[in-house]
């Protein structure tokens, strides 16, 4: 699943004596469990849990939600365990993961699938997937080989999706990606939660993002429902009393043990689950088996105060959490369900502030991310709560030094965002006062207009949009240059739009489409560096020299935020490493192509994610080679891997086609 946060980085030398989880004082308990929302967990305890949560996402929604799936699925039924311990236990455990996978219940939908959305009249939700800047689509979510007609079965989906009538958008109920409070994710798992819940999730999927219920009824289903790598769903592993074993559900592959940057994504569930373990005033944590390497990740967590949520549960904490104090609520609210497909968009909670940054060790081993969801200088996701957040990118890179000249001097190392304002000569902070600020330039601003808009800077009625003196804003020197650079999706040629822009248009009409070229003779350009452009013709990227003229060149980039690379195998290497070198760039490789004998398979078998197959470690360049695996875990057939890792593919017959291209 989803939003994988900052990774954490384990203190050597440091005792890892495991800590006894500690059994908090027994309280008096019922014995009979009733609906959670009549005693257990009122509307104030979530708004306590849940503080940022954002509609659709609700306590009325959650408390309508286990209504209805418990009519429906009697002898499957959720948070109605035998006492109300087992209810807290099981509250605990389904917020600890669902805080996590929706991004604080800020995340009706995947970040990096939909970063903006655009609703038209008729409340059709349009989305924007970072990167994506129009042209066909591909669904990373629409699994070919599940169909209405296979089985096992699967939505029919697009794979290939066309763009819709708004440049760069995509229509949202044509795609699979993640959405909920779980952030339920491809065809196949739409199709058997719209079986479950009698709604039909394939034809409008976005129901999951819009509709206050199944935001949450959705999550039930998976919660109760699939057993992922685990061999059992998370409902039967809290009656157990584990709460790794709903990591392993979750996202077992990945997170048990942790792998790469899943540290962080098992740090910040383990702070999740400890907040909400004490304000559910739960007797005492579940215990982490059914997870490899949680109990020790939860002891270096104590030990290094990445899991500040969890000192409570430490060897020096109280005998009991604090409870809440609230008026209990007779019965859970009742309100109607919706059906149909929406026609508004949801109200949007807080919004994250941009001008903010943080440290997301998701990137290259960590890097300052400006806060925002986008291309560099932001990245997929916002800042959580429990990540600190920087005034500017010096403070943040003075937090990270990796190798930058002087920690009060940030540099490409560290950041990709604009950092010529901290140049050693200009190492003090740039005042504005008695200063000129040039009112003629334009930058990219989300006041005026969520998905981004070009304003002028200066004060007063539209073009204008305020003057911004941040060093970290890049300021272009006409609205065409705006608009082209920061906003290219919105208009469909180089000229600026209305889509783009409030300023007047006029003076650039076909006959002023070339503007006079960016003069360069002032500084040094090196041309024969490589860049990623993610122009038009491709845009899943290519590396192209920096230069103008034919192919390789993908003409003079002198943006400071833009990395520049030595050659084409470095950029291909370091900024399109998904893709092969002969695909990466049009430059000629031949001289990193080696023509040595591609060595036989060597019988190891391992999951790739990238493709969600089972692959062989070859490399014949045939669909089930995946080449020398590097975290993953081995397996010594296809059999097992595909058991181990994908066994909602298959049905129970291992190995099957859904799961991996090697021949059996």
């Amino acid at each position: 699943m989803k939003f994988p946060h900052q990774t954490l980085f384990l203190v050597i030398g440091i005792s890892t004596a495991a800590y006894a989880v500690p059994k908090k004082q027994n309280l008096r308990r019922a014995q009979t469990a009733s609906h959670p929302c009549s005693h257990v967990l009122t509307e104030p305890l979530f708004n306590t849990i849940a503080p940022l949560a954002v509609l659709p996402y609700s306590h009325a929604g959650f408390c309508n939600a286990v209504t209805d799936w418990n009519s429906l699925n009697p002898t499957n039924q959720i948070f109605m365990g035998a006492t109300e311990s087992d209810q807290r236990n099981e509250l605990a455990a389904f917020f600890g993961n669902a805080l996590h996978e929706s991004n604080e219940f800020k995340a009706p939908r995947e970040y990096s699938q939909c970063g903006a959305t655009i609703t038209d009249n008729d409340g059709k939700v349009y989305c924007k997937p970072v990167g994506y800047h129009g042209g066909t689509y591909t669904d990373p979510y629409c699994s070919a080989t599940h169909t209405s007609t296979s089985d096992p079965e699967g939505c029919d989906c697009l794979g290939q999706v066309p763009e819709s009538a708004i440049p760069g958008f995509v229509e949202a109920d044509l795609l699979f990606f993640g959405r909920g409070a779980l952030q339920k994710s491809h065809n196949y798992n739409y199709i058997m939660s719209s079986a479950a819940l009698g709604v039909d999730f394939c034809s409008y999927p976005d129901l999951v993002a819009t509709n206050s219920q199944y935001i949450w009824s959705t999550a039930f289903w998976f919660w109760t429902s699939n057993t992922g790598v685990a061999g059992k769903t998370c409902g039967q592993a809290v009656a157990e009393g584990s709460f790794g074993s709903t990591l392993k559900t979750i996202n077992g592959g990945l997170e048990c043990p942790a792998v790469g940057t899943h540290y962080g994504s098992v740090t910040s569930r383990l702070n999740y689950y400890c907040a909400a373990a004490s304000a559910l005033n739960v007797d005492s944590l579940l215990s982490f088996d059914g997870c490899d390497g949680l109990q020790e990740q939860f002891d270096q967590c104590l030990l290094t105060g990445w899991c500040s949520q969890c000192n409570a549960w430490g060897p020096s904490a109280s005998p009991t959490p604090p409870q809440p104090t609230q008026s209990p609520t007779t019965h859970p609210p009742t309100l109607e369900p919706t059906t149909a497909p929406p026609t508004v968009s949801p109200t949007h909670g807080p919004t994250p502030d941009p001008n903010k940054f943080y440290i997301n060790w998701d990137i290259g081993g960590g890097k300052c991310v400006q806060n925002c969801v986008g291309d560099a200088p932001c990245s997929d996701r916002y800042a959580t709560q429990w990540e600190t957040k920087f005034s500017d990118v010096r403070a943040c890179c003075a937090q990270l030094w990796v190798g930058c000249p002087s920690q009060s001097e940030p540099c490409r190392l560290c950041t990709d965002a604009d950092i010529s304002a901290y140049a050693t000569t200009t190492v003090a902070p740039v005042t504005t006062i008695g200063a000129t600020v040039d009112t003629s330039t334009f930058y990219l601003s989300y006041e005026v207009d969520a998905s981004g808009k070009c304003v002028q800077n200066c004060e007063g009625d539209p073009p204008c949009g305020g003057v911004n003196t941040d060093s970290w804003v890049h300021h272009h020197s006409d609205v065409q240059e705006c608009c082209r650079k920061a906003l290219p999706w919105k208009c469909n040629s180089d000229l600026p739009c209305e889509a783009c822009t409030d300023a007047d248009l006029s003076a650039f009409t076909t006959t002023t489409t070339t503007q006079a070229t960016t003069t360069t003779t002032a500084a040094s350009v090196d041309i024969s560096a490589f860049y990623v452009s993610y122009a038009p013709e491709d845009t899943s990227g290519k590396c192209v020299q920096n230069c103008n003229g034919d192919k390789p060149c993908g003409g003079v980039n002198t943006e400071s935020w833009v990395k520049k690379y030595s050659n084409a195998k470095e950029c291909c290497d370091n900024g399109l490493s998904w893709k092969a070198l002969e695909q990466c760039t049009d430059a000629d490789v031949s001289a990193y192509i080696t023509t040595t004998t591609k060595p036989p398979p060597q019988g190891i078998f391992y999951i790739d994610w990238g493709v969600g197959k089972c692959v062989e470690d070859c490399i014949t360049g045939e669909a089930h080679c995946g080449g020398p695996p590097t975290y993953q875990q081995h397996h010594p057939d296809v059999a097992t891997c595909c058991q181990q890792h994908l066994s909602y593919m298959c049905n129970g017959s291992f190995p099957c086609s859904a799961c991996t291209d090697v021949p059996f």
